[in-house]
């Protein structure tokens, strides 16, 4: 597991105060943002910042950074990825995982054969669909509900899911 989550990328910038708008990487991005410690990064490059303020409009976050007081200074922003602690980040309930966590995971069938590897987590509007990367290079997409997905052991890193016909 990672120390640090990315939550967003900056995509520019908002208004004249130094806001910038934040292309969210999570369902929650103001929990994460939230009177935090934030880590920037892009190319690299690392900068680090404490958020004062972040709401939602429209499917975009808007973010406002202590330090970045200027339209200018908010546009040097563009394309930085906005990473938080773990420490920071709020807990999951229980069945509940963060997206990097999840990838890498090994991909074991319902029969207890090795497959693959999780390698790829898709939001789609109904439910999220696991991109599993066979040892063979083929690519299965399965969809993350309890029909299809029957275990995610995290102490093992395996994922054990039902392998049908038409997915090959």
């Amino acid at each position: 597991m990672t120390d640090v989550l990315t939550v967003g990328v900056i995509t520019k910038p908002h208004g004249i105060r130094g806001e910038v708008r934040v292309y969210p990487y999570t369902e929650d991005i103001v929990s994460f943002l939230k009177d935090t410690e934030v880590i920037l990064e892009r190319r690299g490059k690392t900068l680090s910042a404490k958020t004062e303020k972040c709401r939602m409009q429209g499917g975009m976050a808007l973010l406002k950074l202590s330090g970045t007081e200027t339209r200018d200074e908010a546009d040097m922003l563009r394309g930085y990825e906005i990473n938080v602690k773990r420490e920071d980040a709020p807990e999951l309930p229980e069945g509940e995982y963060y997206v990097c966590d999840l990838l890498g995971l090994k991909a074991v069938t319902l029969e207890g054969e090795a497959f693959g590897t999780l390698t790829k987590v898709m939001h789609t509007g109904a439910n999220d669909v696991y991109e599993i990367t066979a040892d063979d290079g083929r690519t299965v997409l399965v969809p993350a509900v309890h029909d299809y997905v029957t275990s995610i052991d995290m102490e093992n890193r395996t994922l054990t899911f039902r392998l049908d016909k038409g997915m090959l």
